[in-house]
């Protein structure tokens, strides 16, 4: 990946744990308020949040009320991609592959994560690119994929 792949314009979908650890706090909770981009999360995935809501809850040592005011106020920041969107390119992205030299041609991303799916389908539907430091986003040639350290390095916030 190189710096011209950013491109602030594009969507950036963000995966679970991304958002987890935006929730827990810390410097990506500063890069989801902070960031300059528009900051997507498919609909299908954010059953996940709640019911992490417990790990949240022990890891960051707020009260389940505070942990539900702060899932909302830190969504206030991301978009929800609806089901039927993700669904509508769920297909397309389960058979990806990829032509990173070290990807298995004939390996579908599907087979890779079947949960790491929905976040490349949400990644087609709208246009964007790929906020996670799940490496599974590097074999497939359909979004950019950014690690968090990609995003403190490009994303102008200061933390």
């Amino acid at each position: 990946m190189s710096q011209n792949d950013w491109q602030e314009s594009r969507p950036l979908v963000i995966d679970t744990n991304t958002a987890l650890s935006g929730l827990i706090g810390g410097a990506t909770r500063k890069l989801i308020v902070d960031l300059e981009r528009d900051l997507r999360y498919p609909e299908p995935s954010f059953e996940e949040i709640r019911r992490n809501r417990g790990v949240i809850q022990e890891r960051a040592g707020l009260s389940a009320t505070a942990i539900d005011e702060l899932i909302d106020r830190l969504f206030k920041n991301i978009t929800l991609v609806p089901e039927a969107d993700v669904l509508l390119q769920y297909r397309t992205a389960a058979e990806a592959t990829s032509s990173h030299p070290d990807a298995d041609q004939e390996r579908q991303f599907e087979g890779r994560d079947e949960d790491d799916v929905v976040f490349l389908a949400a990644a087609i539907a709208t246009g964007g690119d790929i906020w996670s430091d799940d490496k599974v986003f590097g074999h497939q040639d359909y979004a950019s994929w950014f690690r968090t350290e990609d995003v403190i390095q490009h994303g102008g916030v200061e933390l």
